[in-house]
């Protein structure tokens, strides 16, 4: 949700700025690693937020969907190692 709002924000200030690209923001999602031998071992991975026409709303589906890809592929990829 958190994600969603700030987003949402983003585009505004952005669009009120004449500066909204055509193209979504990208997000940094730190994840901690499974197999971590020792110590805080992580991984950071980027991600589209929403494209810039989208209301909250639908900001807050595309995100949920691509945070849920990003954590699925690091899951499969420790699975692999």
């Amino acid at each position: 949700m958190f994600l969603a709002v700030v987003d949402a924000a983003m585009a505004r200030l952005l669009a009120d700025s004449n500066a909204l690209p055509a193209e979504p923001l990208v997000a940094d999602m730190p994840l901690a690693l499974n197999d971590a031998k020792g110590g805080n071992q992580i991984a950071v991975l980027q991600f589209p937020l929403g494209a810039p026409q989208m209301n909250v709303l639908e900001r807050l589906a595309a995100i949920r969907t691509q945070a849920g890809r990003v954590k699925d592929l690091l899951k499969h990829e420790s699975a692999n190692t």
